[in-house]
């Protein structure tokens, strides 16, 4: 154990810190892969783990809200985005996106 005024340092404690950025690499991977492959249902389960660890994670809130559109679950994704537009507020494209997916729920 390393100990300095401000912080207490243990072996433990950096290699919780380590398998959770490993953790978060890995489900982004397998996301955006699974995303990628068409297995939507999958995607979403990995992206919300992602955002458990990641609450505000852009990439897990994108293509989880992209997997929902797809899935025609317009209201989930709607939320999803809705929360991507809050921490990225100056995206046009994504504004669109948003637009565009409220208007498919009119439908």
């Amino acid at each position: 154990m390393c100990i300095n005024t401000t912080n207490i340092y243990t072996l433990e404690a950096s290699e919780n810190s380590l398998k959770i950025k490993q953790d978060t690499a890995a489900l982004k991977f397998r996301g955006k892969f699974i995303f990628t492959m068409g297995s939507y249902e999958d995607a979403i389960i990995d992206l919300t783990k992602l955002l458990g660890i990641e609450p505000n994670s852009k990439f897990a809130l994108r293509y989880r809200g992209d997997a929902y559109y797809l899935m025609e679950r317009y209201k989930e994704a709607i939320i999803g985005l809705a929360k991507l537009l809050d921490i990225e507020i100056c995206n046009k494209l994504l504004e669109e996106a948003y637009h565009l997916t409220k208007e498919a729920l009119l439908i």
